[in-house]
């Protein structure tokens, strides 16, 4: 089977931010625009770093299909995973994220050993760098691999994240 990617859809452009919005990495998100703004002073820097901002915004999510779950599935999961680093994982830079496949999260349904529980789990797998990891139980300047995201959701409802972390 070949594997497809699916860009997420960007969020509208970001006034000019000044150089913290590499920090950011991927920084469409509001927790890294209200980090800083820009001024008329530093507007000389502020179109090229806008320029680079916008080019690092598009993490493509991986996904080689699956027997339970859509793209359109997966992509949502994501933005829920994605949504929780930008605002937890404060000067860390999220390169990867992929589907980890439809085992994975039976496997995680059973972790859960929650009597009748008829949610459905999506896994997720990504890579990070740790940057500073200020305030974080992480070690900094690490790069991160497999680090897992779960997420249950009823039939048809909405993505919650239930579990993160390595192993």
């Amino acid at each position: 089977m070949r594997a497809s990617f699916t860009a997420l859809p960007a969020l509208p452009a970001l006034p000019a931010l000044p150089a913290l919005a590499l920090s950011c990495a991927l920084a469409t998100l509001p927790a890294c625009a209200s980090q800083g703004t820009s001024t008329a002073d530093d507007a000389g820097s502020a179109a090229s770093q806008s320029a680079e901002a916008e080019a690092s915004t598009s993490l493509v999510v991986g996904f080689d299909g699956s027997g339970t779950y859509t793209q359109e599935d997966v992509d949502a999961a994501a933005a829920v995973a994605l949504d929780y680093f930008w605002e937890n994982y404060t000067g860390c830079t999220m390169t990867a994220i992929s589907y980890a496949g439809d085992a994975a999260g039976e496997t995680e349904k059973a972790n859960q050993d929650v009597s009748g529980d008829d949610r459905e789990y999506l896994v997720l797998t990504s890579t990070f760098d740790s940057g500073d990891a200020e305030g974080l139980t992480l070690e900094p300047h690490t790069v991160y691999t497999d680090y897992t995201w779960a997420l249950a959701r009823e039939p048809g409802g909405d993505w919650q994240l239930v579990n993160h972390g390595m192993g």
